[in-house]
């Protein structure tokens, strides 16, 4: 787009696009009787009837149209032709109106001197074929989802005025159209808040056209403050929306000093081969503070053609993927080719679902079983597939709860991905990205085995998403389908697609199965994991490590796997679980009838109990054994479940009898607590108290919020009395702000006041009324009632109210009032809210004040969801910092995070939160490795989330197991200096060690799993008198100063060393 008022000068003039006025579309659309006009009257040129405000720091000039109104007054006026105009809360609803012709909708406004951009904001469209364009210069430009920054166009001006018409296209024989919302449109100055600006450098401005050796100046104005450090740009050309390149480097906005991004790209010969004119453009996008933003050139491109010396176009412009369609989707298309490049085994096969596909629109002609596996992309521009009979859907037939797919390939085959195209985006609340994949291959279609896994992650944790075992994706309210690519690297034959529905609607519109070569690295290592079965029909409970595991001293959980692939209706009647153990193996919870039986001669009992599915969740409720010590451990456990229709698929386990072992002496310093375990919980849990502190836990957690001026409130301060004479801390979950927030609609004075009248449905950032006094007062409630040791914040509901400050009047008074730029203001907001909240505790307590920390705040990433500092707020309002491990057994991680977390803070003073399971399921093992990460390198405790996620006994087996190893050296562990400086002869290995006087402890980790183990440690002593291997009970160990040890792949070593 050019533009004599961008930053170049530019010299001569822009070729008008002549042949669009004589198109016969556009003649008809100006000869055509004006089927509808719409104005708005204008009282003067900057404050007009409820739509117009001035806004002298960003905006010159803004008209919001969720407060159009129609008239028929003359004068300066909106006017609307061949469409039709529905008033909604975010705006106008266009819908062309005319026999195919363009509509439009246009007006005159006085251009103030400043002038540079105009920006407009559109939101969904209908049909992309009923796309909008901006009218510009005597050309048209795209308009897309989200906001479009254009240069003011001198042609478009006239003694000052300055004319702006959209245009909404139509679609031959149709009448009416497909409908468009239209949001806003403002004038800016050089710096358009959420605009992208496209321009040359001073030096590169020559005749206003880029090519090769050129210099593009792309830069990016938030709105507010952004997390991000790094923004990425795709560049299209129009009207194809083929991907466009300036060179082969990608092109990455940087964070400025002042919040703004930038990036400057030289043009060099790699760029693709495009001139610009004649209706053809640039354009670029970017994805920021959760929209889109869109900026047309301010120059015209002209790279040539380079022959190579094979004859051919070195640097030929890509064919477009899917010609018209917007750029985010054309973007994911793009991903689909290069993701299933290759042999594509899947083509022609038929798919076997576990749930019968039962969404009409997409069941049509009956061709589910192979529509997933034709070749064919949906052919709907906008991404509706749900509308496409060429695509798959589940609606209501139970995919929240998981679903088969089922896909024999005909022959042993070595398969490199799986490559899934899902529907994401939220149009609808309920048409969101599934949360789970997983990939399972067989080569008998028996038995089966976990190839691969991805886990959706909510937006708070967005930061830990790599696509591989976890993925996050914005969804904004607009369709779009993404390819989900999940790595197999295995012979397969039969192939099984698990996929879990974030809400019962799931939408899919190809599967492809990509093959690879059976010489990769790592080839076929699915096959070392455990069998599994899958299911097409029926269901299925199991145990997640395929063995039935007792403790023997103290009481500990199992969380079955409940795999249900019945119909929606069979799912509703009363199923039971039945297990049959070895006899002296009793169900001591819930409750259940037993029957004594034989099985070969050998006698078993049979119990049986109400299946009950722990939540959302795949799981069945807690269920307690106990094992008397006279089992026969080599005899199996069979369990299934039942109802009057049928009987589910019976597996046969192994019984596993251990022993948890026992952490003494008991923690005096370190605190230790399964924190995210409700009361309720805690008393099903038989001789709850008992086993907790059997296992090293010394701090019950409580959540007051769900009792507290309830009639349960006695019971549970009883309860919580009772703890505390038993030796344990207690440890308060408490979640401000979402407590808050329950029970409001949308427009509550709680929410953000946004500037264009529509109400607000985020927390508000500024709020401090009555409602936020009364949260702090429930806080001080429930510190009085339950008496902490120790207070734990999760907030994690701040993100969106802070993403919209800027459109917030409330926190756009406050902000101005501070004198400081939004992104800081707004971290003084959280740093208040923290002051408040540490009031509130002293408020409640009786003197003696809590450990306070809030959860995923720490130093090594400080600015949590944009509000919460922790540079700002600790020391003086929290006392720790609070690292959120949810890594899938990632010792790497935990031990590269806590260091750094420790350099910065230079004391123990983290409390971390580890997981059994959260966004992926580990090997209990990896449970081992993380605990004692976390506390050889600066934490002085660790908390878990949650509950379920110790699904086994095996779980606290390697949790107590690795706090057993510490608890007799708590205090050379926490007065001790930290050796980072301490490293061995294996680079590949982590080295944490832990130094008091002439006493050390060493971990070290081959989490890279290097196949040659060996490494030597220089000892930082004279003599060495004594090296005992903890994790083999103590032994003592031979060695001198020059310490040797051999460390399996993945595996540790954790070693007591003496000297002088």
């Amino acid at each position: 787009m050019i533009s004599d008022l961008s930053f170049c000068e530019i010299q001569g003039s822009f070729q008008l696009r002549k042949k669009c006025l004589k198109t016969r579309r556009f003649q008809k659309m100006r000869k055509v009787a004006v089927n509808l006009v719409l104005t708005l009257s204008m009282f003067s040129l900057f404050f007009f009837s409820g739509g117009f405000v001035l806004f002298a720091d960003a905006f010159l000039w803004e008209y919001n149209f969720s407060n159009f109104q129609s008239s028929v007054s003359s004068g300066n006026a909106w006017t609307a032709q061949n469409l039709s105009v529905e008033n909604l809360d975010t705006g106008i609803r266009l819908r062309e109106i005319g026999e195919g012709t363009e509509g439009s909708i246009s007006c005159k406004v006085k251009l103030p001197p400043a002038a540079r951009f105009i920006q407009i904001k559109a939101g969904t469209v209908e049909h992309d074929e009923n796309a909008l364009f901006f009218y510009s210069g005597g050309e048209k430009y795209r308009i897309f989802t989200g906001w479009n920054t254009f240069p003011v166009n001198n042609k478009d001006i006239n003694h000052g005025i300055l004319s702006i018409t959209i245009l909404q296209e139509g679609i031959p024989g149709k009448n009416p159209g497909g409908w468009a919302n239209f949001e806003s449109i403002r004038i800016t100055g050089e710096k358009p808040a959420a605009g992208l600006v496209i321009s040359l450098s001073e030096k590169s401005c020559k005749d206003n056209i880029a090519g090769i050796d050129s210099t593009v100046v792309f830069k990016y104005y938030p709105s507010g403050s952004l997390l991000e450090q790094e923004l990425e740009i795709d560049s299209f050309v129009y009207p194809e929306i083929s991907d466009y390149r300036f060179s082969k480097k990608p092109v990455i906005l940087k964070k400025e000093s002042d919040g703004n991004f930038s990036c400057t790209v030289k043009i060099s010969e790699d760029a693709y081969a495009f001139k610009s004119g004649n209706g053809s453009y640039l354009f670029s996008s970017v994805y920021a503070g959760g929209a889109h933003s869109y900026a047309s050139a301010s120059f015209n491109i002209d790279v040539k053609e380079i022959i190579g010396s094979d004859g051919k176009v070195k640097n030929a412009l890509p064919p477009p993927v899917f010609k018209g369609a917007s750029p985010e989707i054309v973007k994911y298309r793009r991903m689909w080719e290069q993701y299933t490049k290759g042999n594509n085994l899947a083509l022609g096969k038929k798919i076997i679902f576990s749930k019968r596909p039962d969404y009409k629109l997409t069941s049509k002609g009956d061709t589910d079983a192979t529509d997933l596996t034709d070749g064919k992309l949906s052919n709907r521009k906008g991404d509706t597939i749900w509308f496409d009979k060429a695509a798959v859907g589940w609606y209501s037939a139970g995919a929240e709860n998981g679903l088969n797919c089922l896909i024999d390939l005909g022959k042993i085959s070595p398969v490199k991905d799986v490559v899934v195209r899902a529907l994401c985006g939220k149009r609808q609340m309920n048409l969101a990205a599934p949360s789970e994949f997983k990939v399972l291959v067989s080569r008998d279609g028996k038995d089966f085995y976990e190839a691969a896994e991805m886990i959706k992650l909510a937006e708070g944790e967005k930061d830990l998403s790599d696509f591989n075992k976890t993925f996050y994706v914005a969804e904004s309210g607009r369709a779009y389908v993404y390819p989900f690519k999940l790595q197999v690297n295995a012979d397969v034959r039969y192939l099984g697609i698990y996929i879990k529905g974030s809400t019962g609607a799931v939408f899919i519109d190809e599967i492809a199965v990509i093959e690879g070569i059976n010489t990769a690295c790592g080839f076929n290592d699915a096959y070392v994991g455990q069998k599994e079965k899958f299911l097409t029909t029926g269901i299925l409970v199991e145990p997640r490590l395929k063995e039935l595991a007792i403790s023997t001293n103290i009481n500990t959980p199992a969380f079955l796997q409940l795999t249900d692939m019945r119909d929606a209706a069979s799912q509703e009647k009363k199923t039971d679980l039945i297990i049959e153990v070895p006899e002296g193996v009793s169900v001591i919870f819930p409750e259940a009838s037993k029957e004594a039986f034989e099985i070969d001669g050998k006698k078993y009992t049979r119990w049986k109990m109400p299946l009950k599915r722990r939540g959302k969740y795949n799981i069945t409720e807690a269920i307690f054994f106990t094992a008397g010590k006279s089992v026969d451990c080599k005899l199996p456990a069979f369990i299934y479940a039942a109802s009057e229709a049928s009987r589910g698929e019976k597996i046969q386990v192994p019984l596993r009898l251990i022993e948890i072992p026992e952490v003494k002496p008991k923690f005096k310093r370190l605190m230790v607590s399964l924190q995210w375990m409700v009361e309720k919980d805690q008393m099903n849990y038989p001789d709850f108290l008992k086993a907790y502190s059997t296992m090293g836990f010394n701090a019950v957690p409580c959540f007051p919020r769900y009792w507290v001026k309830t009639e349960k409130q006695g019971e549970m301060t009883k309860y919580l009395e009772e703890a505390r004479m038993k030796g344990f801390k207690i440890s308060m979950n408490e979640a401000p702000f979402h407590v808050m927030a329950k029970g409001h609609q949308e427009g509550s004075e709680i929410y953000s006041q946004l500037k264009k009248g529509k109400p607000g449905k985020n927390l508000c950032p500024s709020y401090r009324g009555d409602y936020y006094r009364k949260e702090m007062d429930r806080v001080a409630e429930c510190v009085k009632s339950a008496k902490p040791d120790y207070v734990f914040w999760d907030i994690e509901c701040w993100y969106n109210g802070a993403i919209e400050a800027q459109a917030c009047m409330r926190c756009s008074e406050e902000q101005k009032k501070s004198g400081k730029p939004m992104g800081e203001y707004l971290k003084d907001c959280g740093t208040r809210q923290m002051r408040d909240l540490k009031d509130a505790v002293k408020c409640g307590t009786d003197g003696k004040m809590p450990l306070i920390h809030c959860y995923d705040t720490h130093p090594s990433a400080p600015n949590y969801h944009m509000i919460l500092d922790f540079n700002k707020f600790y020391p003086d309002y929290v006392d720790v910092s609070a690292n959120s491990f949810y890594v899938s057994g990632n010792a790497l991680k935990v031990h590269d995070e806590m260091v750094e977390n420790y350099k910065i803070l230079k004391c123990n003073k983290c409390l971390p939160w580890l997981s059994a399971g959260t966004y992926g399921e580990l090997l209990p093992y990896k449970l081992e490795q993380m605990i004692l990460e976390a506390l050889m390198n600066g934490a002085c405790g660790i908390l878990y989330f949650q509950y379920s996620d110790f699904d086994t006994p095996m779980d606290f087996y390697y949790h107590s197991k690795a706090l057993a190893e510490l608890a007799p050296y708590e205090d050379l562990l926490l007065d001790g200096e930290k050796l980072f400086d301490l490293t061995g002869s294996n680079r590949n290995f982590t080295y944490s060690a832990v130094r008091k006087g002439n006493e050390m402890l060493l971990l070290i980790g081959n989490y890279k799993r290097d196949p040659n183990g060996e490494t030597e440690i220089n000892l930082p002593f004279k003599n060495i008198s004594e090296i005992r291997n903890l994790k083999d009970n103590g032994k003592i160990i031979n060695s001198g100063k020059i310490f040797k040890t051999n460390i399996p792949k993945d595996q540790i070593g954790f070693y007591y060393i003496k000297g002088n």
